[in-house]
């Protein structure tokens, strides 16, 4: 269990500061200090090298045939993180967008979670979580238990609810809080993740009304991206894994956005929405490839869109402009 080491920093008097212990005592205010500072520089390590184990998903998404590994995987970290008492966890159900509890864990107390939920719900404060970017923390109606909601949201949209129980003497710090944000910030993208894949399984016709839509992507001369809503790399053929000159590991998961020219500081995290009924964008760009190469590039990028319109993410294709095709470039702008 990861604990919190800014709670434990040990408390310097004002008499070791005036000389109180004799004339020794300076030497011995500098050792508290220097151990004082020790500890701070050894807890600000921890907490970096945790935040970096809990912000990557371990589950190789576009290989799951279910949500629930993606749910295994926070609910470890969310343990080693915060003792709760029970994880509940509610996704949103595509077809009507109703939040629809998933599982409980331990199982025993799901009916006492289910309840508790359905008060939060009647009262309000769910609400209230979903609107939110950061733990909500309630306590419970039996005054025994804390509740911590959080909504697991992605740039687009909602894509469910957690709901931790804990014991109500058991403190929970501002740091662990926003390390449990990192977690299911990061669960959440995961889930996107798992559904637009199988959007992609099930609907080949969505991208362009292709058959054998795997085969032509892998096989394509173009570099081919395939992005989530929120413009991260979900997928790419070897051809755009040659033209930016690295693994696929490697770019799964990055902005697409990141390999385009410009200064690094110019760069926006922020993926324009596809509207509904919008066609593809076209246009000339230069990338960067992971080992500094610029190439001058046509981009052709289709929109991906659910059942009910929204924009789930989209389809890129890159092709390389030489002397031999600028013009072509240019006629097709």
């Amino acid at each position: 269990m990861w604990t919190d080491k800014s709670t434990t920093s040990q408390h310097i008097s004002s008499r070791d500061r005036d000389g109180g212990y004799g004339g020794d005592s300076s030497t011995r205010y500098l050792e508290k200090r220097l151990r004082y500072f020790e500890e701070s520089s050894r807890f600000i390590l921890d907490t970096l090298e945790l935040a970096t184990s809990l912000g990557d998903c371990r589950e190789s998404v576009n290989q799951l045939k279910s949500v629930f590994p993606i749910l295994d995987d926070a609910e470890a970290k969310l343990a080693d993180l915060i003792p709760f008492e029970a994880f509940t966890f509610y996704l949103v159900n595509e077809e009507n967008n109703d939040f629809e509890h998933v599982r409980t864990r331990p199982v025993e107390t799901t009916r006492y979670a289910k309840d508790e939920t359905e008060f939060l719900i009647d009262s309000g404060v769910f609400a209230w979580a979903v609107r939110e970017k950061r733990p909500v923390v309630v306590t419970s109606r039996s005054k025994d238990r804390r509740f911590v909601l959080h909504a697991l949201s992605t740039r687009s949209r909602t894509r469910g609810m957690f709901v931790g129980a804990i014991a109500d003497n058991r403190r929970i710090s501002d740091i662990h809080l926003s390390l449990l944000s990192l977690v299911l910030l990061t669960t959440a993208g995961a889930v996107e993740s798992f559904y637009l894949y199988g959007m992609l399984r099930g609907k080949d016709r969505e991208i362009g009304g292709l058959k054998g839509y795997r085969l032509i992507f892998e096989s394509a001369f173009e570099g081919m991206e395939i992005l989530d809503a929120g413009g991260r790399i979900v997928d790419c053929n070897e051809a755009m894994c040659d033209m930016l000159e690295s693994e696929r590991d490697h770019l799964i998961g990055r902005l697409a956005s990141h390999f385009f020219s410009g200064n690094k500081e110019d760069r926006s995290d922020n993926h324009d929405v596809f509207p509904a009924g919008e066609g593809s964008r076209d246009g000339e760009v230069e990338l960067v490839s992971a080992k500094g190469t610029v190439l001058r590039v046509y981009r052709r990028e289709r929109p991906l869109f659910g059942e009910d319109r929204s924009f789930e993410g989209s389809v890129v294709s890159y092709r390389h402009i030489t002397a031999g095709n600028t013009d072509d470039a240019d006629t097709r702008k």
